[in-house]
């Protein structure tokens, strides 16, 4: 296939300032036999990927079903509620990770993506290395990368968040999405813009779909759903470094986020 280049490539170079930071990571992974299992409901904070040897495994969002079977790599971008079951014992290979900054925005999902000959090639790969390993090697890390930037590249243009127009506020959501440590009160972010506190708010909210404490409640409870997969920190350490009152403060948002208190949570994701 030819590669068509459209009408409006510019002819000046791009800003200085046209670099973007990417922190993608994989958090967990693998590929190993998993047992039969009832239907189990979970709110999965971060990115995950699935694909199976068999047809069998079915996962349910919002009352619709989706059939997975090895003609397909499953996606289900941050945030997204799944009830997960199948009646047999299968081969799974399977990983969760972020893509870091407004793309772990995405609007919540599943998207089931049809395999090609590359999507196979590597799956295959990354089987391969996988089945061999101790610790992951930097051809796993490769190929992990591989197979999702793959997936990634698929996903409807419209899941993604938009890009605010207003530099400031663009530049704030960067700051909120990398950020630890006290939450903000409005007036406090409104300042770092330059703005009144009302028209901040009303900026913020029209570019996000979210009120400033909101955007940065959802930031901080998948930060700490990250740092829960990739560490072990004692809850109390991980609320005061996320900026939530105590360790009760931080559970009673997670559970209400994500269905389940935040060990509880930890030790699906990592078993699945």
């Amino acid at each position: 296939m030819l590669i068509r280049l459209p009408e409006s490539i510019p002819r000046d170079p791009p800003p200085a300032d046209r670099g973007y930071p990417l922190a993608a990571a994989v958090l967990h992974s693998g590929c190993r036999w998993v047992e039969p299992r009832r239907v189990e409901t979970a709110t999965r904070a971060v990115w995950s990927l699935s694909w199976t040897a068999e047809p069998g495994l079915i996962w349910t969002c919002s009352g619709r079903e989706f059939h997975l079977d090895p003609e397909v790599l499953a996606v289900s971008t941050p945030g997204t509620a799944i009830a997960s079951q199948h009646d047999r014992a299968m081969v799974s290979l399977y990983a969760s990770f972020v893509l870091g900054g407004r793309l772990d925005q995405a609007a919540a999902g599943i998207h089931v993506l049809p395999l090609d000959g590359e999507g196979r090639g590597l799956i295959q790969r990354l089987i391969n290395l996988v089945a061999a390993r101790g610790e992951a090697s930097p051809a796993e890390q490769a190929a992990s990368l591989g197979l999702i930037g793959w997936a990634v590249a698929r996903l409807p243009l419209e899941i993604w968040p938009a890009i605010p127009n207003d530099g400031r506020i663009h530049q704030l959501c960067d700051a909120i999405d990398a950020g630890e440590g006290p939450l903000h009160a409005n007036q406090q972010l409104a300042r770092q813009c330059g703005l009144s506190t009302g028209r901040f708010i009303r900026l913020f909210t029209a570019a996000t779909g979210r009120s400033p404490q909101a955007y940065q409640i959802e930031a901080r409870l998948k930060r700490a759903a990250h740092l829960l997969l990739t560490s072990d920190p004692p809850l109390r350490v991980l609320a005061e470094r996320l900026g939530f009152a105590d360790r009760s403060h931080l559970t009673r948002r997670f559970r209400a986020r994500f269905g389940r208190a935040p060990a509880a949570w930890r030790k699906l994701q990592v078993s699945r």
